[in-house]
């Protein structure tokens, strides 16, 4: 079959272009010649010089993470672009994160290299920036964030080098744009994600804002080793209007409020928990809300409303944690605690005791790739 698919390169649909990592995997130390006739090394050279006299053709490379890649486009001529991959030693090698491109249409089109992943249905977009040359101003995060002109997501989660002895360093931000200390379900996706990028590894550790986090990955699945939770209080009472709601308290990386609750399918998550979130009780940052109920001895079901989405989610890592130990300390229970969330997973709490102190707290479910593309920013 002789006919060849037109390649839809410089227009991205709806601000996303297809990614081009996979290539790499297929042709490695190749050229390739994209839409273009079938060239002999030799053709190839000469066409390359050809094309590098004509004005009408531009080539932009971006250096990151150690590596580039040379673009050559012409908005919509035939045999115009020429992918190099330029790292050696196997493909799993460096790779980049960020693309720079521009056409003979004459505009300048800055493109987001990015993976999509999520954790037990808490979606997230990856982003590789180990070189230190991205800096995303909260506008661009919450565009990439939003479900209808971006890529659509919870939160985003950057990859960068580490500054106090850890593997890696997570930056997280919320769908606002606002930066947040730590996300249980982000950091498994983080886990993998970085193996995935930087080299195949059982365990790794990376630098947040609540401390260091160790994983151990094991298939799909990670297991979190968690920084300790810290400030627990049991059996607060938070005044709502003409109502006052019975709750608990604990930090289990970020503040957590939880509610038990007997019927979680039919509870108001959105409207209670917007109210708690912005309670007087937990300003100036508010706290994320999550809505309990016991289903077993060491099981329970959660619903969250997650700050910076300001929405309820399929799932929160955090708040299964703080919600796992909250029923560990009321129902006075051994772990591990099996968590049902409204993404349809269970994940898994451990800890031990040290009085009313938790301790060696880890986190185990499941983190999955879904896409990898870039966007225009």
């Amino acid at each position: 079959m002789r006919s060849r698919l037109q390649s839809d390169r410089c227009h991205a649909r709806g601000g996303i272009a297809p990614a081009l990592r996979h290539l790499p995997d297929l042709f490695e130390d190749h050229v390739i010649e994209s839409a273009g006739s079938d060239l002999g090394e030799t053709e190839l050279t000469r066409a390359k010089e050809k094309r590098q006299n004509q004005d009408d053709f531009r080539e932009t490379s971006f250096q990151n993470d150690a590596t580039q890649i040379g673009l050559e486009a012409s908005c919509g001529k035939q045999g115009a672009a020429v992918y190099k991959p330029p790292w050696e030693g196997g493909r799993f090698g460096k790779r980049p994160s960020l693309l720079a491109l521009e056409g003979e249409c004459g505009t300048n089109c800055p493109m987001l290299r990015f993976t999509k992943m999520n954790g037990a249905g808490n979606d997230f977009v990856m982003i590789d920036n180990r070189a230190g040359d991205l800096q995303l101003a909260a506008e661009q995060i919450a565009k990439i964030c939003d479900r209808h002109r971006g890529v659509g997501a919870d939160g985003v989660l950057v990859l960068e080098r580490p500054a106090n002895g850890a593997t890696f360093r997570m930056r997280y931000y919320n769908a606002d744009g606002g930066e947040a200390e730590m996300c249980g379900n982000g950091a498994r996706c983080f886990a993998r994600y970085a193996s995935h990028v930087a080299g195949p590894v059982e365990k790794l550790s990376f630098e947040t804002p609540a401390g260091v986090i160790g994983a151990d990955l094991q298939g799909e699945l990670v297991c979190l080793q968690m920084s300790e939770p810290k400030d627990l209080r049991l059996g607060m009472k938070i005044p709502l209007g003409d109502r006052t709601v019975a709750a608990h308290f604990v930090n289990s990386g970020v503040p957590h409020v939880v509610v038990p609750v007997e019927d979680l399918d039919n509870v108001d998550v959105r409207g209670i928990g917007s109210a708690v979130r912005h309670h007087k009780l937990f300003a100036p940052k508010g706290a994320n809300v999550n809505f309990l109920m016991r289903r077993g001895d060491r099981q329970i079901s959660i619903r969250t409303y997650e700050r910076g989405v300001e929405n309820e989610t399929l799932a929160c890592g955090t708040g299964v944690v703080a919600s796992a130990l909250v029923f560990a300390a009321t129902e006075r229970v051994a772990g591990p605690i099996g968590v049902l969330v409204r993404g349809g997973n269970e994940l898994k709490v451990g800890f031990e005791r040290a009085g009313e102190q938790f301790q060696n707290v880890t986190l185990t479910g499941p983190a999955d790739f879904v896409f990898e593309g870039t966007i225009e920013l």
